[in-house]
């Protein structure tokens, strides 16, 4: 998506456009059911800088990855970033930061994931939603993105409780359908025919699985 406005003397690119409206709307859904669902306030404060160090992390990992093309021009953090692979890193990062920062706060870990979770769905349903009204050609595989997104959103909507974390449960769907709906875009494969995004979609599947079966024991004991 290549496609660029002018605001004044400006060019911007659409894209970017949608990411500031994304993250608008994300901000304004999560302080909502903040307030609704009683939850700690200082949990917005903690997503929104978990946000900043996965795009940092995004942003600056090109230089790990590229790092003599760094060197011979720095200026091109700029405009590169660290592809799919420096996805997973910034989500790494986010994952520890999240982690300390429950531990110095004395918030449960899964209220921050619960949280970041809402706010990312209610992100990629944002800007999904915006490339299927903007760009064309029209391609069935957004709608069914933002059907999953939205499936995934009210759920939490509905589920949520402070003491019965959703997490696994809606990263293990997450997955699932992003592993489906990732047959349907163009793919590099990498091991066994199947992609790096895809090969990832399945380790956090597993791992989601892994995790929900462990809760529903915990809650059965």
């Amino acid at each position: 998506m290549e496609d660029v406005w002018f605001i004044g003397p400006l060019m911007i690119k659409e894209k970017w456009i949608l990411y500031v409206v994304a993250a608008l709307v994300s901000y304004l859904v999560v302080k909502v059911l903040t307030k609704v669902k009683g939850i700690d306030p200082r949990v917005i404060e903690s997503v929104w800088n978990a946000a900043m160090v996965f795009l940092l992390v995004w942003k600056g990992s090109y230089a790990v990855f590229h790092l003599f093309q760094t060197f011979q021009n720095p200026i091109a953090l700029l405009y590169f970033t660290g592809g799919e692979k420096g996805v997973v890193l910034g989500f790494i990062a986010v994952l520890l930061y999240l982690f300390l920062r429950s531990k110095k706060e004395a918030l449960g870990f899964s209220v921050y994931m619960d949280m970041t979770l809402l706010t990312l769905l209610t992100a990629l349903c944002t800007y999904t939603l915006g490339r299927l009204m903007l760009d064309q050609p029209f391609s069935i595989v957004w709608l069914f993105e933002i059907v999953l997104y939205l499936s995934l959103l009210a759920y939490w909507v509905v589920k949520y409780k402070a003491d019965k974390p959703l997490w696994p449960e809606i990263l293990m769907w997450f997955s699932l359908g992003s592993i489906a709906l990732s047959y349907y875009k163009p793919q590099i494969p990498i091991l066994l025919g199947l992609s790096f995004s895809q090969w990832t979609y399945i380790v956090v599947s597993i791992i989601a699985i892994i995790l929900s079966h462990k809760k529903t024991n915990f809650m059965k004991s």
